[in-house]
């Protein structure tokens, strides 16, 4: 072998072997940072694990979450049940539940039934604690979410069904149901289901606003329904929601460094799985769509998704011949720092004749 030959190689070697050593020495430097900053919050007091971190299982009793974990009958679509408080205009929003199409109060009679089961499991539970185990970090499975979020919408919808029916001895417990359903849910500090919480409340609110339209109810309902409302606060696990959710990124990232899935996991985030699939299943298509798109749908039993856009968007429209009642939204308002309710301010409210 010649001599520059030898000498390039044995450069190339040096080269190599001294990014090895940058590398090995960076990591360690990283790693010996990262372990320095761990003391330094542990000095302070920060808890960095699941084990110090988890909340224990609340002494509240009866605790309503097993009951409601094997209720049945959790399915629903969005698209069968009413609109509610539909903005038409700054500040301005159409009482959706005075004409409530005839196709959405099919299922009047089944949501009475579910409406009641559910509501019997809240009104004999002082709490719903899933007690989930959080040592399992971003693997744990949270099957719970969904009931609530479905309950949520039924409750509500029911409610909407029954003010269209005035049958306000239906209306009113789902309304009480609504609030308490959020109100029971208090004691899982995790990131989703804080989200799916402020959704409930997303889904509450308006249904609450329409029902307040109504001059039926006493002062005392008024009240009792402000009451559940006001022991309601989204913020209580603020800080512990992100100290397990920093644990739980600690545990997942120490996983995704000694396999390969994790750190496949760990990349992929916010990307969806290249097998899924956008179309909605025939059996969750609704009864009735509309003439027009029901002639034009795909082999899923699905109605194109410009129809499906204009069917889901078509709330924000203002109609020049509109005659329907609206009021101020500001009728009834939760600020978000206590999620307290100015209920009572609703016998004040002035109305607007569009």
């Amino acid at each position: 072998m010649k001599r520059r030959a030898k000498i390039l190689i044995g450069v190339v070697l040096a080269l190599g072997i001294g990014w090895l050593l940058l590398l090995m020495i960076s990591h360690k430097n990283a790693r010996d940072k990262v372990a320095a900053y761990k003391q330094e919050l542990r000095a302070k007091g920060e808890k960095l694990t699941f084990a110090e971190i988890a909340p224990p299982a609340s002494t509240r009793m009866p605790n309503g979450a097993g009951a409601f974990t094997k209720a049945t009958n959790f399915s629903y679509s969005y698209l069968d049940y009413p609109q509610v408080m539909v903005s038409i205009g700054p500040g301005v929003a159409r009482i959706g539940h005075a004409s409530i199409r005839a196709e959405l109060m099919f299922n009047y009679a089944s949501n009475v039934q579910r409406a009641a089961e559910w509501r019997t499991i809240l009104t004999n539970a002082a709490v719903l604690d899933f007690n989930p185990d959080y040592s399992k970090g971003f693997d744990l499975f949270l099957p719970q979410l969904a009931k609530l979020k479905t309950a949520e919408v039924v409750f509500s919808s029911t409610a909407m069904q029954a003010l269209y029916q005035r049958d306000y001895s239906e209306a009113w417990p789902d309304l009480c149901a609504a609030a308490d359903v959020v109100r029971l849910f208090e004691n899982e500090p995790i990131v989703i289901s804080s989200l799916v919480r402020g959704a409930m409340v997303r889904i509450a609110i308006p249904a609450t606003w329409e029902a307040l339209q109504d001059e039926h109810w006493t002062d005392s309902q008024i009240a009792e329904l402000q009451a559940k409302w006001e022991d309601v606060d989204l913020f209580k696990l603020a800080e512990l929601t992100v100290a397990v959710e920093r644990a739980g990124v600690i545990d997942f990232l120490a996983a995704a460094r000694k396999s390969h899935d994790h750190l496949q996991l760990f990349a992929s985030f916010g990307s969806p799985p290249a097998s899924s699939s956008a179309k909605v299943p025939a059996s969750r298509t609704p009864a009735a769509w509309p003439r027009s798109a029901s002639s034009q749908r795909d082999s899923s039993g699905s109605p194109p998704a410009s129809r499906l856009r204009r069917k889901l968007f078509f709330v924000g429209s203002r109609h020049a011949q509109s005659s329907s009642k609206c009021c101020r939204m500001s009728a009834f308002r939760v600020p978000l720092n206590h999620c307290q309710t100015d209920v009572v301010a609703k016998r004040t409210t002035v109305r607007e004749v569009l």
